[in-house]
């Protein structure tokens, strides 16, 4: 995948594009829920750094 590389690559920074990172278990809850004022874009990720 295109986008995979250029996200390992570091060409497209994915902390610039993201609020905040989230575990698959936390998923439905940020869904379900307004987000908070200034809260852009929230990444699913499996593993939390």
């Amino acid at each position: 995948m295109v986008v995979k590389a250029l996200v390992a690559s570091g060409a497209i920074e994915i902390d610039k594009l993201t609020s905040r990172r989230v575990s698959p278990d936390e998923a439905a809850a940020v869904i379900a829920h307004p987000p908070p004022a200034g809260e852009v874009k929230v990444l699913v990720a499996p593993s939390r750094v």
